[in-house]
């Protein structure tokens, strides 16, 4: 029985350990997180940031979105491998109305 249990358990390891990703595949999937600054001209009311931020957020990849009136910008943190800058200005355009331009 002891040896029933044993054999059993390495099994068990065995197949889990196995199941586990690759190192290269785990580094495969690892995010490359980038940042953007847009600057977007047509924002003038309180509203327009959360509409901003309400447009971008649905974009495939973003990880976090900041606008703000003051400044007229966003600020974008996203997984590069999942989406680009054109797919924000695209989002903020169709959604929003607002055209936008990357800010160096």
């Amino acid at each position: 029985m002891k040896t029933y249990l044993l054999t059993m358990a390495l099994i068990v390891v065995f197949v889990q350990f196995a199941a586990l990703p690759s190192q290269a595949q785990a580094e495969d999937r690892m995010p490359e997180i980038k940042a953007i600054t847009l600057q977007i001209d047509d924002m003038s009311t309180p509203a327009c940031p959360a509409l901003v931020e309400a447009a971008v957020s649905g974009v495939r990849g973003v990880d976090t979105v900041k606008a703000t009136l003051k400044t007229r910008t966003a600020i974008i943190q996203y997984d590069a491998s999942q989406s680009s800058p054109a797919d924000f200005m695209s989002a903020i355009k169709q959604d929003v109305g607002f055209t936008s331009v990357i800010r160096p």
